[in-house]
């Protein structure tokens, strides 16, 4: 924003983060990547590794549900942390994987930045 009157990206507090008391500056302002990803007939999907939660990856969305939030991916180390939630552990490597009878399916999303991953089952 070049204009005297406007004020810039920071001013508006969008080019900062405020987490666990720490600031995370974005100089460039929010930015953001997304991709949808459908496993056609499939019941299960594994993967999202280092959280506390089943292996078997639960609904973050939709009436049955386990979590209210996504699944959290970014690289860190929590020493505490509580059991059946979808925050990351440690350090992330977004990779899921869909097994049926005759075949198997997986995704994996090379991104070195926090990612979000929501997942949702249709009712057959």
């Amino acid at each position: 924003i070049n204009s005297k009157n406007s004020k810039t990206i920071d001013e508006f507090g969008i080019g900062i983060e405020d987490f666990g008391g720490h600031a995370d500056s974005k100089p460039n302002g929010p930015t953001s990547v997304g991709v949808d990803l459908t496993f056609h007939n499939s019941k299960n999907l594994f993967g999202l590794p280092l959280h506390a939660a089943k292996f078997d990856l639960a609904d973050s969305l939709g009436e049955n549900a386990l979590f209210n939030e996504p699944y959290r991916m970014y690289t860190l180390d929590v020493f505490e942390y509580k059991l059946n939630v979808p925050m990351a552990l440690y350090g992330a490597i977004n990779f899921v994987t869909s097994h049926q009878k005759d075949k198997t399916c997986g995704a994996f999303w090379f991104n070195p930045t926090e990612t979000f991953v929501d997942i949702f089952s249709k009712a057959e």
